[in-house]
């Protein structure tokens, strides 16, 4: 089989991992309170403010849809506006120390699944595989650029 022709089967077991990795997320969310799209979220802008535009895009979902769960993140004082020094109307999201307490509780609820996982697979597979996934996605940026 030639590689454009094994493109389309990675494609189709790349969707069914997501939707596992989805329904696994939803599961550890809620069992801390929360839902895959808000800790998706609250993971997201843990490392550094960004815009609600700049999470849409990083997420790959539409920009009315985080907004949403930013309100209701802020709503709840998990996240808060800040000022964006380069855009004016398009605030930066920071989580709050309750923001930060939650990502901990749901990073702690998901270590049993992600343990289970790597003993399932070996630290040489699960590098490889990061690295073709990383590759993969470049190769997709520079084709749509």
């Amino acid at each position: 089989m030639s590689a454009p022709e094994i493109i389309p089967l990675l494609v189709a077991d790349v969707f069914e991992l997501a939707a596992a990795f989805r329904r696994a997320g939803e599961d550890i969310a809620k069992k801390v309170g929360q839902t895959q799209a808000r800790w998706q979220v609250l993971s997201n802008a843990s490392t550094s403010d960004k815009s609600v535009p700049q999470l849409a895009r990083r997420l790959g979902y539409a920009r009315q849809s985080v907004q949403r769960v930013v309100d209701l993140l802020v709503s709840e004082s998990v996240a808060e506006y800040v000022t964006n020094p380069d855009h004016k109307r398009s605030a930066l999201v920071r989580l709050t120390g309750e923001g930060h307490r939650q990502l901990r509780k749901l990073t702690a609820a998901a270590d049993q699944m992600q343990r289970g996982m790597a003993r399932e697979l070996s630290r040489e597979d699960l590098t490889t595989t990061v690295r073709v996934l990383r590759a993969l996605r470049d190769a997709m940026r520079k084709g749509h650029e």
